[in-house]
């Protein structure tokens, strides 16, 4: 299990606006030349990301 350790350079995420937010998922889990999910992404198997995404406006 991973362990929660405080990131200076990331207190960032805690201001950005859902949008924000879409645009880095979206980055880190599809391909921006063709929009296919990245073989080695592991995101949007998780329950975290399947409970927030269904819970989006």
């Amino acid at each position: 299990m991973a362990v929660y350790r405080e990131d200076a350079d990331l207190r960032f995420l805690g201001r950005c606006e859902n949008e924000d937010l879409d645009l880095l998922v979206s980055l880190i889990t599809h391909d921006p030349r063709d929009k296919t999910l990245r073989w080695t992404e592991t995101l949007s198997g998780s329950d975290n990301y399947k409970r927030f995404l269904s819970s989006a406006p």
